[in-house]
């Protein structure tokens, strides 16, 4: 593949969509040519973070039993090393607690120190394991959380001066969202989290049956917030996102709604994802899929105020699975995948023919009462043909994309995208581009 770059936005179509979204004009981001990050593995649902050293990681995982797998990139993104967990140990010498089984889920962290926390799903529990020489040697041990769970995210606290303050979220299956945290001066801080407190039970956020969390982020503050679907009936509008947030050394999270999502079509489509930017302040911002009959709509809210309230939402574009980062203050990027403008309904009913992309769309004035964003960027084009399944482990087929991928951002704020493409019906291998001009978020 090679990268596609959109210098203006003159067509039709193309303006409708600005309008309708409240774009501002192109902001002529171009980006690298795509790289196979691991060709061997059959691997999605890509995590990407960026170390205060400038080294990129990406996690994936590769199914049950797993581990789940760490590349790392020490040169901006151009080649790339597995760099494990693997099977790790909490006793390095003997290999004892050995780390063998996950690969259902992962997600990867790092502090201010360029610490790594890893969390890997087996389904009866997760795996969780910490490095603190860049990935090159790990800790860990099988039994991270809470017991019977689904889809844990991971979390570290971005302060200098506060290593091994670690969070992790994840669903009990049934019973609540539990936010668990890890024991500051603990040789396995990072590694165990033997404080949990529930964060949102089941039934208060309307399931039967089991919807996993969002993502989880700490901000300068050392506040840490978890977006979630809500559900409270099946007719149109009874769905939402909710919103958790843990100050620095609380024990209970505080549970709002994300306002300008009630009202929305089924959220459980898709994870809703959450940013904080990089100032001692604020600000939240969500995005979320609200699948209309007629089209997928990403949309975009923030509050100033820690969710307390929020900003009208605004329209990005058309698709599926986005993801947002935040850098300076007011400034973020998303990233998703989209067929517009010749295909704009349910992923799911896609045509064979439809031709799936990475868009990107970026605001510079994300805390004003109605966000702006430019019209919809191409990424990378061309990683998926047909349809794209969103029925998670219901899903039969086209599924190659996982749930999610994700976008990061360097020290000076250039995107960096982890996306999944498919080669092949039934495989997936994860790939890499990076922004290479335009304005950034930094």
């Amino acid at each position: 593949m090679t990268s596609f770059v959109r210098l203006t936005c003159a067509s039709a179509a193309c303006a409708a969509l600005a309008l309708a979204s409240g774009a501002a004009p192109a902001a002529a981001q171009t980006f690298s040519s795509p790289v196979v990050i691991d060709n061997t593995h059959n691997a999605s649902e890509p995590g990407i973070i960026a170390d205060p050293s400038g080294r990129i990681f990406v996690n994936g995982p590769v199914g049950l039993p797993g581990p789940s797998l760490v590349w790392r990139s020490t040169d901006g993104g151009s080649t790339w090393t597995s760099t494990g967990p693997g099977t790790v140990g909490a006793n390095p010498s003997t290999q004892a607690a050995n780390v063998t089984v996950g690969g259902g889920d992962s997600n990867v962290a790092t502090d201010a120190a360029g610490n790594l926390y890893f969390v890997d799903l087996w389904l009866g529990n997760s795996s969780t394991a910490v490095s603190h020489d860049s990935g090159n040697s790990w800790l860990g041990q099988p039994f991270g959380t809470v017991p019977i769970q689904d889809r844990p995210w991971v979390s570290a606290d971005p302060r200098p001066g506060h290593p091994g303050i670690v969070y992790s979220v994840t669903e009990q299956l049934g019973t609540a969202l539990w936010l668990s945290r890890s024991v500051v001066n603990n040789p396995l801080a990072g590694a165990v989290y033997p404080l949990s407190t529930p964060e949102i039970t089941t039934v208060q956020r309307g399931f039967v049956g089991t919807a996993p969390p969002g993502n989880l982020v700490t901000d300068m503050h050392g506040t840490t917030y978890n977006v979630y679907s809500t559900f409270t009936g099946t007719a149109p509008g009874q769905h939402g996102v909710g919103i958790s947030s843990l100050p620095t050394g609380g024990t209970t999270t505080t549970n709002t709604s994300v306002t300008p999502a009630d009202g929305s079509y089924d959220t459980t489509q898709n994870f809703p994802v959450v940013a904080v930017d990089n100032v001692a302040d604020n600000n939240v911002y969500v995005v979320w899929t609200d699948p209309t009959p007629t089209s997928w709509n990403i949309r975009f809210a923030d509050s100033t105020d820690g969710g307390k309230t929020w900003s009208n939402a605004v329209t990005v574009g058309q698709g599926v699975y986005p993801w947002v980062t935040a850098d300076a203050q007011g400034k973020v990027d998303i990233a998703w995948y989209s067929a517009a403008p010749t295909y704009t309904g349910d992923p799911n009913n896609a045509p064979a023919g439809t031709q799936w992309n990475v868009a990107f769309a970026q605001s510079v004035n994300a805390t004003s009462s109605t966000p702006t964003f430019t019209a919809p960027d191409t990424a990378a084009a061309n990683i998926k043909s047909g349809a794209i399944c969103t029925q998670g482990t219901g899903c039969s087929a086209d599924r190659e994309l996982g749930d999610f991928m994700s976008i990061a951002h360097d020290a000076v704020g250039n995107a960096l995208i982890a996306f999944a493409t498919v080669p092949s019906s039934g495989h997936s291998n994860i790939e890499f581009t990076k922004q290479t001009s335009g304005n950034t978020i930094g």
